[in-house]
């Protein structure tokens, strides 16, 4: 049966005739919401907005309670409103939004920027009155889905890593106490670990949209294929209604794509799957278990359209590497595809901070087969130092007075981004000092042995989290040290380091 659409009326109306008098042509209101939820049918009130959203199709709402969690149900409702239907709020006694941007600033009190930018990106028209502000939402053919789990989404769901646990090492920082204070708190202490069992989904057909969602049926998308984003309400192509479990489109999704994959397919498409680090590590070491249980020489490899050549001869030479050949994997980029029967392993971490100790074990596991192909190891002594200077951004500025100082030490400068993937493995897998400019090709550390010891030079504003997480997943040290930046700061600016200071904290932390 279809789901109603209702036009919602929260607080009292002063007359029957309010909907037209505050310009909606609308039917009058058949469900009426009083402060959060209570509605004056008692016999189909909701429990939540979840259980409205999952209950109706919003076809337009008049807020008449101006209260102060008035901007809480409009970060609600407004993502649910159909296209074309009309949201009155009330004006506030500050007055003055003459615009969807005072709008914005006064009436929403400073709501996240995702909010806003989703609100100019959606909306239709704006009017401002002197006792409710009118705002339309654009016509367009909006898709609303609920998110739901791959244990809930499918009773063919197996499990593939159990959940476990892993200890966290104790870093030295050398810079800006806010750092230290950040990965405490993150870390809860630096207290062990929990990471939660990785399921995949044995779904048959699905759709799959964006940079990886999967949707197992049309008005269903797996929660877990949200990776890197499922802390964001704005996720890609979907906006999430606040803090219930329903999303719905950002633009016009709902026709169904002609491209249809008919043989076996495998889901890699994650998000930030451009990035060398978090393909390998987030996205295909979901493939350390099933591997196993998959027949991956024989299926099709659905992976994102990713802008860079040498990223897209990464992801070709990591599946080779389990017997995938160049011609079973399947590039897509955003557009919906359908998939005939489809298999979705699911996250096997949580940027930055949390990833599955038996992900970073396979990866390390690869080493063997990198020989086997002729990999060739570039630091045989194990002592590296990484550059990032020939990427444009977040250059050390001297760089070669700290590489000469490491060179002293017996360390080999280079450049991961110039070598071939099975390079990379080889020569991390003898590893035993890694110090540079922190950046992507710190990802390799996962190919390193047990008790690597890490040095990453960074810019103030750069965070030590993702590559101390595999410090700690490796067992090893991990040392980060602060330069100092040049003009703006945020993580792209360039930025130097003190020589002196460098080689002192080499010394003491035994990287001679």
């Amino acid at each position: 049966m279809a789901t109603p659409t209702v036009d919602l009326t929260i607080g009292t109306l002063d007359t029957p005739s309010a909907w037209r008098r505050y310009r909606v042509d609308q039917a009058l209101v058949n469900v009426r919401v009083h402060a959060e939820l209570s509605i004056d049918e008692p016999e189909t009130t909701p429990a939540s907005w979840d259980d409205l959203l999952s209950r109706y199709r919003i076809g337009g709402v008049l807020d008449h309670q101006g209260d102060s969690a008035a901007a809480h149900r409009f970060a609600v409702l407004w993502p649910a409103l159909e296209p074309g239907g009309r949201y009155l709020f009330p004006a506030t006694a500050q007055a003055g939004a003459a615009t969807i941007e005072d709008f914005l600033v006064t009436e929403l009190r400073g709501q996240a920027s995702e909010l806003s930018a989703y609100v100019k990106r959606t909306v239709d028209s704006f009017e401002s009155g002197e006792r409710f502000h009118v705002l339309v939402k654009a016509p367009f053919a909006q898709w609303r889905m609920r998110a739901t789990t791959i244990s809930t989404a499918t009773a063919d769901a197996l499990q593939l890593l159990p959940a476990t646990f892993y200890r966290r090492t104790v870093p030295t920082l050398y810079g800006q106490p806010a750092k230290s204070e950040f990965l405490d708190a993150a870390t809860c202490g630096f207290a062990p670990q929990a990471v939660d069992a990785q399921y995949l989904a044995v779904l048959g057909e699905c759709l799959v949209t964006g940079y990886g969602n999967v949707h197992p049926t049309d008005d269903t998308v797996l929660d877990e294929s949200f990776a890197h984003s499922r802390h964001s309400n704005s996720r890609g192509l979907f906006y999430r209604s606040a803090d219930t479990s329903w999303f719905s489109s950002v633009m016009d999704l709902a026709h169904r794509p002609d491209a249809v994959v008919d043989e076996p397919c495998l889901v890699m498409k994650q998000t930030w799957d451009a990035n060398y680090g978090h393909w390998l590590i987030d996205s295909f070491a979901r493939l350390a278990a099933a591997r196993e249980v998959l027949p991956l020489p024989q299926m099709q490899v659905l992976v994102n359209l990713v802008p860079s050549p040498a990223m897209t001869e990464v992801i070709t030479a990591a599946l080779s590497l389990l017997e995938v050949d160049a011609a079973q994997i399947r590039v897509q980029s955003t557009p919906p595809i359908r998939l005939r029967d489809a298999y979705y392993p699911g996250p096997v971490s949580q940027a930055p901070l949390i990833k599955h100790p038996a992900a970073i074990e396979f990866l390390r596991s690869l080493a063997d087969r990198a020989r086997e192909l002729g990999g060739t190891n570039h630091a045989p002594g194990g002592r590296i130092y990484l550059s990032r200077n020939s990427t444009g951004r977040r250059r050390l500025l001297n760089e070669d007075d700290i590489v000469e100082a490491a060179a002293d030490l017996g360390y080999v400068r280079l450049q991961p981004e110039a070598m071939s993937l099975i390079d990379q493995i080889c020569t991390f897998a003898t590893a035993t000092h890694v110090v540079g400019n922190m950046g992507a090709s710190f990802s390799n550390l996962a190919f390193s042995p047990p008790g690597v010891s890490v040095l990453c030079l960074a810019t103030p504003a750069m965070r030590h989290d993702y590559f101390y997480d595999l410090a700690c997943l490796n067992g090893g040290r991990y040392v980060g040290l602060d330069g100092t930046a040049t003009g703006e700061v945020n993580i792209n600016s360039d930025f130097g380091v003190d020589r002196e200071q460098f080689r002192r904290v080499m010394l003491t932390h035994d990287f001679d």
